[in-house]
């Protein structure tokens, strides 16, 4: 499957993702539903209109319909707030993968009407495909299998989460691979309806050349491909027992023995040259230095109060906020993808072709192979794309290294030194956040947001019991009880029924380390309140901590394994609280057994057993 056609496919996963919460809906079903069949409209009739008067090829035309369907699928998700009138199913304790997979097919609707415009407006495609139904279900086919390892992992994810078994995203990881490399190669190869390739002198002569280079797949499959321009050939599958060699008909009738072999060595030095697992270290090298600094970016940038400001300002709009959360991410993605990775991929392909220097097949038979290719194809010989050179540059490459060895050699040094510098950058930007001032910048950011927020409260004059709040969080967080009581109560009283401004207060009462705010009982009412209202899992944890602070230790721990029976986020925290509250549960009863025998024997008349409660909750403040 084409590289760029997988990355369409995550650019629209991750705008799914980060679409999650359904906001509102932003007008009536009916309207929406109206709406939406008319962008559909405009959106085929666009694709017919392009297809009749480009001049591209149809098959750059159909993957740029992916690229440009995304745009269609943000304006669903955070325009109409499509999410809001979807079903969710409630026998689903974790739907993720559901909404993902509901948000793909709305995505995969105009994928597939493009299509259809697609087939109608280009004599190309009607030339070289029997019928729309060929071509729209041959193009479907290509891309549906990189959907089965996601969607595998995704689904074991939840059903895990739904029942409780900790650690989900490790297992979401290993179910991930395991399914790429065992389920993925054949599943892949019943949907795109490969048959082992017959006993023919080609398959033999494949075989013997295998054997001959030392590599081991199970079978050697004919991939039949409607349309002339799908000639090719490629390794499908990581590990050898699951490992296959195809070759579509279109390959085998043009290019003779030798140059079938030429492009099969071309094909084994992927393997060789484990370029697989340098494209999954590629896609981990960029998920852990982006997530290791979004963090410390953001802070920084809140560092400036003019930044501060505008988000301040724009806080409550739900569009800008579900877009800022994903966009980030989908263009620095896109960007890595299409320089670095694509740099890597080029080169990667270079090195493959250069491997008919090492495997005593003539260069000159990869040269015709790639030559017959690129006719076959339309006529693209002078058309690169982001993850190959055009077939005129590697020619002129092999042509200049037959000619001169050096070339083969500085280039081979080169792509060693650029891995090297590769891994070198990714590990100084991996450790880099350590060493960053980012607790001066966070120190500063709050200075920034209690100034923004200050003005925001008590210059505009508007009674908003989310401002309050928000003033009364970042001073609870700076240990400012004084401040932190005044703004919560102030939020309490604009918003009685407010869940969220009751249990801040509580969590105030209960944990404060300043004795003239550490009001247990006060604790206590206030979290009861807010968890009639809303029982989330961190209202809950509220009012165990309130149960904790009254010496109910019993009730605190039976609560806490009612939260983490829901399996929360953040279940390692909930996990912490139970087991503290367990530890004092333990030793509340080891007390009374002691005072019990101290009572018993008479001895220890001078101990005032009505202080236990104090002196346990003295001991934790000190632990």
């Amino acid at each position: 499957m084409p590289y760029s056609q997988i990355l369409a496919i995550i650019v629209a996963l991750s705008l799914i993702v980060g679409a999650q919460e359904a906001l509102p809906p932003t007008m009536g079903r009916g309207l929406a539903i109206a709406l939406w069949s008319f962008k559909l409209a405009l959106w085929y009739f666009f694709c017919l209109f392009w297809a009749r008067k480009t001049r591209l090829p149809e098959r750059i035309v159909s993957d740029r319909v992916l690229w440009l369907a995304n745009l269609i699928l943000l304006l669903d998700l955070y325009v109409l707030n499509i999410n809001g009138f979807l079903p969710r199913p409630s026998f689903l304790a974790s739907p993720i993968t559901y909404m993902e997979g509901v948000g793909l097919s709305i995505y995969f609707v105009y994928v597939l009407a493009g299509w259809g415009a697609v087939w109608k407006g280009s004599p190309e495609a009607v030339r070289l495909y029997r019928s729309l139904r060929h071509f729209v279900f041959g193009k479907a086919k290509m891309i549906l299998p990189v959907f089965i390892p996601y969607f595998m992992a995704g689904i074991m994810g939840d059903v895990l989460k739904a029942i409780g078994v900790p650690h989900t995203e490790v297992l979401f990881t290993i179910t991930f691979l395991v399914a790429m490399a065992v389920v993925l190669p054949p599943v892949t190869l019943r949907i795109w309806s490969c048959k082992p390739l017959p006993d023919t002198p080609e398959r033999k002569m494949i075989e013997d050349f295998l054997l001959r280079m030392g590599q081991k797949v199970k079978e050697i499959m004919l991939w039949p491909a409607e349309g002339l321009e799908f000639c090719t050939a490629s390794v499908l599958g990581i590990l050898p027992r699951f490992r296959y060699i195809l070759f579509t008909p279109c390959l085998l009738s043009y290019l003779t023995g030798p140059e079938i072999l030429a492009v099969l060595s071309h094909e084994i030095t992927h393997i060789k040259r484990r370029h697989m697992f340098w494209y999954l270290a590629f896609i981990l090298a960029f998920m852990v230095v982006f997530y290791r600094l979004i963090d410390p970016a953001w802070t920084w940038l809140m560092t400036h109060e003019g930044v501060m400001r505008f988000f301040f300002e724009v806080q409550n709009d739900a569009l800008f906020f579900g877009l800022f959360a994903v966009l980030p991410f989908v263009l620095v993605f896109i960007l890595y993808f299409r320089f670095v990775m694509g740099f890597f991929m080029r080169n990667f392909e270079r090195e493959a072709d250069s491997s008919v220097f090492e495997t005593g097949i003539h260069p000159s038979n990869l040269i015709n192979a790639l030559e017959k290719v690129a006719f076959l194809a339309g006529g693209t010989r002078n058309q690169p794309s982001w993850h190959h050179y055009s077939v005129a540059e590697r020619v002129d490459f092999l042509t200049k290294a037959l000619k001169d060895r050096d070339v083969l050699m500085a280039f081979k040094r080169r792509l060693r030194n650029m891995k090297g510098f590769f891994l070198l950058i990714t590990a100084i930007l991996a450790i880099l956040p350590s060493f960053m001032p980012k607790n001066l910048w966070e120190a500063k950011a709050r200075e920034n947001l209690t100034s923004v927020a200050i003005d925001q409260v008590l210059g505009s004059g508007e009674r908003r019991p989310d401002l309050y709040l928000a003033l009364g969080e970042l001073f609870l967080q700076r240990k400012d009880y004084e401040k932190a009581e005044w703004f919560t109560k102030r939020a309490v009283r604009l918003a009685p029924n407010s869940a969220q401004a009751l249990n801040n207060l509580a969590w105030l009462y209960a944990t404060s380390e300043d004795p003239r705010y550490l009001r247990p009982k006060e604790a206590l009412i206030l979290a009861k309140r807010a968890a009639g209202i809303d029982p989330a899992p961190y209202i809950l944890d509220t009012l165990a901590e309130a149960y904790f602070r009254n010496g109910m230790v019993k009730e605190a721990a039976q609560l806490e394994e009612e939260i983490l029976s829901q399996g929360p986020e953040r279940a390692s925290y909930y996990k912490g609280q139970l087991k503290r509250f367990r530890k004092a549960l333990g030793r509340s009863k080891e007390d009374h057994r002691s005072t019990t025998k101290t009572k018993a024997k008479k001895d220890m008349d001078s101990v005032n057993t009505s202080q236990w409660p104090f002196l346990y909750f003295l001991s934790w403040n000190l632990d």
